[in-house]
């Protein structure tokens, strides 16, 4: 009897209970594929829109003559391989949270220092780039241990720094290039090609490829965007907050002594106001990049798509013959626009985790 009853009760459940079927698993799957895709829209939106823009110029009766050329291309790459510098030396302190605004009077003062080594006191290239990049680092571990150690707001000490260079080389300099005993083979590095690629544009592609390793493969990495997320939380399970904070500071002072040395290379003489126009350009890729490939995370790849979405938008505009007051509002309007994007995808990106 109870056995019965038992058989009759699970009857009535059964039949009661809706059956997980069809419809249901279909909209989830559903669901899931419309997930999917949005997420696949979000990291190669900027890309695509990079092709769309590129197309739209190469076949734009104003500048189809003059964009798709080669000589057009291998100038965007010989041009863009400082700023990609300058935007990937920018992204490490974004990474933990903190702003090097330094970079392109770091960039202009590290040029001169390099023309000098060789125009003025006869150094050798080899020691001249070494020198470079040693005083170069010794800036960056300054500055990285001012905001680490001591506590200075980033953007205060790195605008003070960066005035700072400002000032240095426009004293050593009064304001005119170093044009002449520049080394004959850092000139050609940054002319020549080497199988019609702008030889500078294989140290861009080597810096990506280290930098791309650093960040996803190793634990430094991951480190570095655990210090970014939550700098608390990282020190109390034993990152060594201040020492990684440092490092970032060091790397993106590198950064742009590679891309003084190429600046150098490709004007073949070093001018003293070349560094900081730049700045602009490359810190709107580095924010463009964050909306890419990582949405809501600042990131190698992404990066040099901003880097190359920004250029290939400059350089149709200017070949297009808009009025020269177009180029900074492009500027300010595209970092103004990847600012808010990247905080509007970092802040859906931490709900996600949530």
């Amino acid at each position: 009897m109870m056995e019965a009853d038992t058989k009759r009760g699970a009857a009535r459940r059964s039949a009661s209970e809706p059956a997980p079927a069809g419809g249901a698993v279909k909209r989830t799957r559903a669901g899931d594929l419309g997930g999917r895709a949005i997420v696949l829209a979000e990291r190669n939106a900027l890309l695509v829109l990079t092709l769309v823009v590129a197309v739209f110029f190469a076949s734009w009766p104003e500048t189809a003559d003059t964009f798709p050329t080669t000589a057009n291309i291998n100038n965007l790459l010989a041009d863009q391989t400082v700023v990609g510098l300058m935007a990937l030396a920018a992204i490490f302190p974004l990474l933990v949270g903190e702003f090097d605004f330094s970079i392109g009077y770091l960039v202009a003062f590290l040029s001169i220092f390099n023309a000098a080594a060789m125009a003025r006191f006869g150094l050798p290239l080899g020691i001249a780039i070494v020198l470079t990049l040693v005083i170069a680092a010794l800036i960056g571990l300054v500055t990285g241990l001012a905001v680490s150690r001591i506590g200075l707001p980033s953007l205060v000490i790195t605008l003070a720094t960066g005035t700072l260079m400002s000032g240095v080389v426009f004293w050593y300099t009064d304001g005119l290039s170093i044009s002449t005993g520049i080394s004959p083979r850092l000139i050609e590095f940054g002319s020549n090609t080497w199988f019609g690629i702008p030889r500078a544009a294989y140290l861009l592609v080597l810096v990506v490829a280290i930098g791309w390793q650093i960040l996803e493969r190793t634990p430094a990495g991951r480190y570095l965007r655990f210090i970014g997320s939550n700098r608390d939380a990282a020190r109390l399970v034993g990152v060594r907050v201040e020492r990684f904070v440092t490092a970032t500071f060091v790397i993106s002072a590198l950064l742009s002594g590679l891309a003084a040395i190429a600046l150098t290379a490709r004007n073949g003489a070093a001018n003293p106001g070349d560094g900081p126009g730049l700045l602009f350009p490359a810190i709107a890729a580095a924010f463009l990049g964050a909306t890419t490939v990582r949405p809501g995370q600042f990131n190698v790849l992404g990066t040099l798509v901003g880097v190359f979405f920004v250029a290939t938008s400059v350089s149709g505009l200017n070949l297009a013959g808009v009025e020269p007051w177009v180029q900074p509002v492009f500027y300010g309007t595209s970092l103004a626009l990847a600012v808010v994007l990247s905080t509007l995808l970092s802040r859906r990106r931490a709900a996600r985790q949530r």
